[in-house]
């Protein structure tokens, strides 16, 4: 199961995103799963079944001869010890269930270790519950600091930059990565990884963005300084094109021309000039 697949959780920013991302992911696999680490599905309990009551009154007569009318206490007692010394549980559908919930459970801590950083991972190494490992994770990272609301509007005004063709490349990036500084500065770590997704969402709908997206080689992903390295690809493939663009106007219009050819008369010509029909008067 690959990281990527869900945000990232490496601080109380990341906590909503990182929760709706793992349950939309886990509904889609094996609902069951999310219902375990939510707390809606309980731990399977052994399946027992037990006689109807009516059932049990008409054996107790007839291993006694009587009518069921004619039962008493004593009988009723006596078919009770019976049972409760007697009932097992229904093996077959009891090692389903078990296997069913086991099977959740693991895929649902699969997808929690998967997408989460060092840190929060070694606060459930070890846990072999899903849902334990969830709820530990949020009383550390679900609890909302006072400043909350604050941060969290400035993430959101961060995550809504939009990269513009026509617009200066270095001054989006100044800008972009100022905004991401004063969210970590208050202070909340946001990942890598997010704010290469961040990014990517920032850029993609610009051509110049697109095509740099299209042409990315992410061999050094995950590594020291990696975004660094991002950003400083982005600023050359943006000026490239930028001056290229204009060029590449120039061209198309003058191959337009060609293809029409020149209304100018040729000056150099013996042929006669065609009469300007506007020169004429009757």
């Amino acid at each position: 199961m690959a990281s990527q697949t869900f945000s990232v959780l490496s601080g109380q920013l990341d906590w909503t995103a990182w929760k709706d991302s793992v349950r939309d992911h886990l509904s889609e696999i094996d609902h069951y799963a999310w219902d375990i680490i939510d707390g809606v599905a309980a731990y399977p309990q052994p399946m027992i079944e037990i006689p109807i009551v009516e059932e049990i009154a008409a054996q107790i007569a007839a291993n006694n001869n009587i009518s069921v009318t004619e039962l008493t206490n004593e009988h009723a007692m006596s078919c009770y010890n019976n049972l409760t010394t007697n009932i097992t549980p229904n093996q077959a559908n009891y090692a389903t269930m078990l296997g069913a919930w086991r099977r959740a459970n693991n895929l649902g801590l699969q997808a929690i270790r998967a997408s989460v950083t060092d840190i929060p991972l070694g606060i459930i190494m070890g846990m072999n519950s899903s849902r334990l490992a969830f709820l530990q994770l949020e009383e550390v990272y679900g609890k909302l600091r006072p400043d909350y609301e604050k941060v969290r509007a400035m993430y959101y005004d961060w995550s809504q930059m939009r990269f513009d063709d026509h617009e200066d490349p270095a001054v989006f990036v100044h800008c972009f990565r100022e905004a991401l500084a004063h969210i970590r500065c208050q202070p909340y770590f946001v990942h890598p990884s997010s704010e290469w997704l961040v990014l990517n969402t920032a850029i993609k709908d610009s051509r110049i963005g697109w095509e740099f997206l299209e042409t990315l080689r992410m061999d050094n992903h995950g590594a020291e300084g990696w975004m660094s390295l991002v950003y400083e690809e982005f600023l050359e493939h943006a000026v490239d094109h930028q001056h290229q663009a204009p060029y590449e106007e120039y061209e198309e219009y003058d191959s337009e021309e060609d293809s029409r050819g020149s209304s100018e008369p040729n000056v150099f010509s013996d042929e006669p000039a065609a009469a300007d029909s506007s020169l004429i008067t009757k």
